[in-house]
């Protein structure tokens, strides 16, 4: 387990792309599989990471806007080794009932698994979706992704239904349907 002074949750700048480029592609198939189902490239991950960080800075606008273009890039840093553990971004997807409601994915580096730093990050994602008002979080989990079930359940996720919205190595992939009303 890392403490509080460990690992900082931090909005990603620009001289960070490279090293969530880095994370992202050095991931297992399984982790790519569970945290976004798209075989990205190093080029494109940096034009979405650069895009999520432009929009960061100017979501307070956005989301009145372009809802859709509302998203935000966070970061957990350790600070003792001076490298990025773990990331996840926010992304409002639409207005229902007059409130904002987004989505998001969470990774945590190989190897930095199981030591409390995707808690410290679920936390930090709630914190940040208050801080712009987002009123509801939906996402999908696939249904074997036991860990970030278990996570997100801890959280007051409720399970609300099923997709087949995942398309991975040639199949789609069953999903659980999580909602949490903040």
């Amino acid at each position: 387990m890392y403490n509080d002074d460990t690992i900082v949750i931090r909005r990603a700048t620009l001289r960070d792309i490279n090293e969530l480029c880095d994370i992202y592609l050095n991931l297992s198939s399984e982790a790519k599989r569970f945290f976004h189902p798209f075989p990205f490239n190093r080029r494109k991950l940096q034009i979405i990471f650069f895009i999520m960080i432009l929009c960061d800075r100017l979501i307070k606008i956005i989301k009145h806007i372009i809802p859709k273009l509302g998203m935000t890039l966070l970061v957990a840093y350790d600070k003792n080794e001076s490298k990025i553990v773990g990331f996840f971004y926010l992304r409002i997807i639409g207005k229902e009932n007059g409130i904002l409601v987004a989505n998001y994915g969470l990774t945590v580096r190989e190897g930095m698994r199981s030591k409390g730093i995707g808690t410290r990050m679920e936390a930090a994602i709630i914190e940040r979706a208050k801080q712009i008002k987002i009123g509801k979080i939906r996402i999908t989990v696939l249904e074997d992704n036991i860990a970030a079930i278990r996570l997100y359940k801890k959280f007051g996720f409720k399970i609300i239904g099923y997709t087949n919205d995942d398309y991975w190595e040639g199949r789609y992939e069953k999903n659980l349907l999580l909602e949490l009303d903040l």
